[in-house]
């Protein structure tokens, strides 16, 4: 790679925001199944040391080992491998384009223990660990050179068949992508043991019986994304009536992003006497039917997140009332106009027993000073968490006062300026620190889409953002942010290939590697200043967003504060990874 393609391949990959490979998984984890419960009756014979304790005591061990521990402990014997398997086999993912092996093999081609300990599958559509991670310009790379993605044919109905039997403890299932057939699916959620199921994918046109509506299952959350030929729209009708009816008496979490026809109605019989956690989003509110349904006269939803785009959900805004056991409020989508504003200002004020509200769009100025905030302060007794987003450049010093007198805060995220791939929050964080010296009760504080001012060279360039270009600051040593052997290859003395010099190319592209490096490292030691001085003035703080950085208190020494992320490798996060993983309600993670 050459200069010049290495400083656009740095600029498209830093402007793109590409969430962390396998990040949908880390939105929850799943527990591996105990010792005794996948091997009962089991009578060991290893002199493995852990084996004469007593097996309650078991996790007590395992729970500090890593994967690695693991792999490298299912090595010594059988006893051992049995103790490894619930959590080395906890979760796997069927690839349907991986070559080779059949679906059903990479399935079935697994011992009886193995099986007994899946909690989770995913099945999914496109190769999992190099196209997540391939850039937009990668990407076009590919495409220019000819190189076509494989794609292999397969069967859903024996996928379906081999999840409903084979797999006792099973747990959840990530269905991503491929397309299904109504009845095996159906099967699916009534025979396997699944109780969370992501489905996600096309269905295809099959006759279902009308039996099916007669059968229960376990399921208690369901995140559903289907869609069909708009040849085939009734069959969607009918499967989503069968499935429906299955779940009615069971489900707790509901996401819905699924589009049916006009004609479709919700059997009005229907209860969902266990539901408290919905997601509906504008596809799903065009149809009055559902929301009757879904939150009814006698509902007990606790969370609700929606937009407001349809004539439905505003109806519904306007005329609902009070929802008694709603504590917890996203707003999914922009509201468009003040007439919108309106029906779901008249919303807020009939629950005030809200605890949450989170508005992940911006809000005009005007609406923020003069209708929210007045009525939060004046009539939110119980609110702790609030996620609000400004169209403005930034927050005036007054509105940043009328938030700090919301004394009953715990959790805080704000976010202004542009909201897409450049940041223009320019933030005072000395304003913000003295408007919020009130809240004496905050225990998380989050900055995204802000940005932040280098002292570079006059003739450093400009045609991006802060966190784009990288700008190194003019009067700052770029060595103590590099080990010897990095400053080395920064001056051009090591290529760390062979003896010879590098050529120019090489030499430009090491050294803005190293700049990068240096930059990040320096961006971190600026933002974790920033996140200790929060935690000065807020003696409650444990968690802080910063910079596209996390930083959380220490446990033990609470004058400490280090690196929160969990990405691989630990860096910035432009996707917001662990503050959406934190805050963000209408992710999928079975409750």
């Amino acid at each position: 790679m050459n200069t010049s393609q290495f400083m656009l391949f740095d600029i498209v990959n830093e402007a793109i925001e590409m969430p962390p490979v396998k990040a949908k998984s880390r939105m929850f984890d799943i527990p591996a199944l105990s010792f005794d419960r996948v091997s009962p009756g089991h009578i060991t014979s290893s002199n493995f040391p852990l084996f004469r304790l007593p097996i309650e005591l078991f996790p007590h061990v395992t729970n500090y080992l890593s994967k690695e521990d693991f792999n490298n402990l299912a090595l010594v014997d059988r006893d051992c491998r049995r103790l490894a398997g619930p959590t080395r086999f906890k979760e796997v993912v069927v690839d349907l384009a991986s070559a080779g092996r059949t679906v059903q093999d990479q399935l079935l081609l697994r011992d009886e223990l193995n099986r007994r300990c899946m909690r989770r599958i995913d099945v999914v559509a496109c190769p999992t660990e190099v196209k997540s991670r391939l850039t937009l310009l990668t990407q076009v790379m590919e495409s220019t050179n000819g190189i076509q993605e494989s794609s292999n044919d397969y069967d859903p109905v024996p996928i379906c068949h081999a999840i409903s039997t084979s797999f006792p403890n099973l747990h959840t299932l990530d269905w991503d992508g491929p397309s299904f057939q109504a009845v095996p699916m159906l099967e699916v959620v009534h025979k396997s043991s699944i109780k969370h199921l992501r489905l996600n994918g096309s269905v295809l046109g099959e006759h279902i019986q009308e039996s099916m509506e007669r059968v229960s299952c376990q399921l208690e959350s369901l995140y559903f994304d289907v869609s069909s030929l708009p040849s085939e729209q009734r069959t969607l009708d009918r499967f989503v009536n069968h499935l429906l009816r299955m779940i009615a008496p069971t489900l707790r979490q509901l996401t819905w992003r699924c589009k049916l026809s006009d004609e479709y109605v919700v059997d009005p019989h229907l209860r969902f006497k266990n539901l408290r956690y919905l997601t509906l989003e504008a596809t799903s509110f065009g149809n009055p039917s559902i929301v009757k349904s879904l939150i009814g006269p006698d509902t007990h939803i606790r969370s609700l997140s929606m937009d407001i785009w349809t004539s439905s959900a505003r109806e519904f805004l306007c005329t609902r009332g009070n929802v008694s056991s709603l504590r917890h409020l996203s707003l999914l989508g922009p509201i468009p106009t003040h007439a919108h504003y309106s029906d779901f200002h008249t919303f807020l004020c009939a629950n005030p027993q809200l605890e949450t509200l989170h508005l992940k769009h911006p809000l005009s100025q005007i609406i923020i000073d003069e209708k929210l905030l007045p009525l939060l302060s004046s009539e939110f007794d119980y609110l702790t968490s609030l996620h609000l987003v400004s169209e403005e450049s930034s927050f005036p010093e007054s509105t940043l006062r009328a938030i700090g007198s919301i004394s009953t805060l715990r959790h805080l995220w704000l976010s202004a300026g542009n909201q897409g791939f450049r940041s223009s929050w320019e933030v005072n964080h000395d304003v913000v620190r003295d408007a919020f010296s009130p809240l004496l009760n905050l225990e998380t504080l989050a900055f995204s889409h802000d940005t932040y001012v280098t002292d570079m060279h006059p003739l450093a360039p400009r045609f991006c953002d802060y966190y784009t270009a990288k700008a190194w600051p003019e009067k700052l040593d770029i060595s103590a942010y590099l080990t010897p052997e990095q400053l080395l290859v920064y001056r051009g003395i090591a290529s760390g290939s062979g003896t010879d010099a590098p050529s120019f190319d090489v030499a430009v592209s090491q050294q803005l590697q190293m700049r990068r490096l240096a930059w990040e490292k320096w961006h971190r030691a600026r933002m974790l200043d920033l996140a200790k001085r929060y935690g000065s003035s807020l003696p409650s703080l444990k968690w802080c967003f910063v910079g596209q950085l996390p930083f959380s208190r220490g446990e033990d020494d609470h004058s400490v504060w280090d690196f929160a992320g969990c990405t691989i490798p630990v860096g910035r996060e432009p996707c917001l990874f662990s503050l959406r993983k934190k805050m963000d309600m209408s992710l999928w993670r079975p409750v």
